[in-house]
């Protein structure tokens, strides 16, 4: 048996000590990091609109890529004898930084000991849902750094060439449209391509979505009011997360990373490819490129837990991104006015009542009655 500072040692007890960030094992850990993985790959809707990057470690936050001008063949009659001006090029370089991301719960041990749920898978899941919104909104920042901007139905620039002078010029409501032939031309025209099924994607707002699928033909302009939406997909047709038609030559996508403003406005990302790749690429660190799960156990949350109370579950993880296309990324401004009703936090998982956890306790003690369930958003007065 061997001896630390003159004491024996036993080898099996000594390896059980080695936790791997607060896991007593690595498959506790695998087990974990695949529960808060899980929810991003299953329901991620704009990580398939990306292209993925990594660079190495120990290089610094900032990473640059290079691209190259386009080239435009001469046309000169070559003379013989005569040799003629050489063509020229140029290379635009994108600079980006990795920056840190992460988020953290405390729980007692009262809470681990008493509640009926194990409360560190719980939390890891929630958190996985957490993140997969927080790294889809994150997405949807970077699809919105490209330079190109299209406004609804806009024909003339208004005398003010401001964000809201170009919103208020907008006279018609949801997608316009005339504007896909225009702005697959713009596409075609910079050598931008279709992708899958031969169309371009329109990523929208549910809210979006909707307003286009509520239109109904009306008068002699009927052809630009009013859209057929597949409702229907079949997977050999389109091969896209969150499809929900298509038209036009364009695939309809809807994210609920994309919002409305107060005002009801809205930007739609419209995107094709430059050379078989996407415009946009997010940016991971070499072997980071998911986040990182960290627990810590009980009395190892810090000098607030001296009497091992409490317990930690965190994550972390490092994102940037970049725009090396922009001829390839559109973003489209929209207005739309329809209303819904946002479900009430205490109603969002479709629980009948809520149990707060007290000291010494996990369950409660109180009772719904058919008239409070739930209906569209809000407590029904239902009988």
């Amino acid at each position: 048996m061997p001896n630390v500072n003159g004491f024996p040692v036993d080898v099996a007890s000594q390896q059980q000590a080695v936790t791997f960030s607060g896991f007593k094992t690595i498959e506790d850990k695998q087990k974990y990091e695949r529960a808060l993985i899980q929810p991003s790959r299953n329901e991620g809707i704009l990580d398939q609109f990306l292209e993925h990057k990594t660079f190495g470690k120990n290089q610094g936050k900032s990473i640059s890529f290079r691209k190259p001008g386009r080239i435009k063949a001469r046309d000169e009659v070559l003379e013989e004898g005569k040799i003629p001006e050489p063509n020229g090029f140029s290379m635009t370089e994108y600079v980006t930084s990795i920056q840190n991301y992460g988020d953290w719960i405390r729980y007692s041990d009262e809470l681990a000991m008493y509640a009926i749920d194990n409360i560190a898978t719980v939390l890891t899941e929630e958190m996985g849902y957490a993140f997969k919104d927080f790294i889809e909104a994150k997405r949807y920042e970077l699809l919105r750094t490209s330079k190109n901007l299209w406004f609804a139905g806009v024909e003339k620039k208004p005398a003010e060439e401001t964000l809201a002078e170009y919103k208020k010029a907008i006279t018609k409501k949801g997608i316009v449209l005339d504007d896909l032939a225009k702005i697959s031309a713009f596409f075609k025209r910079n050598n931008v391509n279709r992708a899958k099924d031969n169309s371009y994607v329109i990523l929208c707002a549910p809210e979006v979505i909707a307003y286009l699928q509520s239109l109904k033909k009306s008068g002699a302009d009927e052809s630009y009011t009013y859209i057929e939406l597949n409702t229907q997909l079949k997977n050999e047709d389109v091969i896209y997360r969150g499809a929900e038609g298509k038209a036009l030559g364009f695939v309809f996508v809807s994210s609920n990373s994309i919002t409305i403003d107060e005002e009801g406005y809205s930007e739609c990302i419209i995107l094709g490819k430059v050379n078989g790749k996407w415009g946009t690429s997010d940016i991971t660190l070499e072997g980071a490129g998911k986040p990182e799960m960290i627990i810590k156990d009980f009395g190892s949350a810090g000098t607030n837990d001296p009497l091992n109370q409490a317990a930690t579950i965190a994550w972390k993880s490092q994102y940037g991104g970049l725009v090396t296309h922009d001829e390839a990324v559109m973003r489209y401004v929209v207005k739309t006015d329809i209303n819904y009703t946002e479900i009430e936090e205490a109603n969002r998982s479709g629980a009948t009542v809520t149990t707060t956890f007290k000291s010494g306790t996990g369950t409660s003690d109180a009772k719904v009655e058919p008239k409070d369930l739930y209906n569209g958003g809000s407590l029904a007065d239902a009988e």
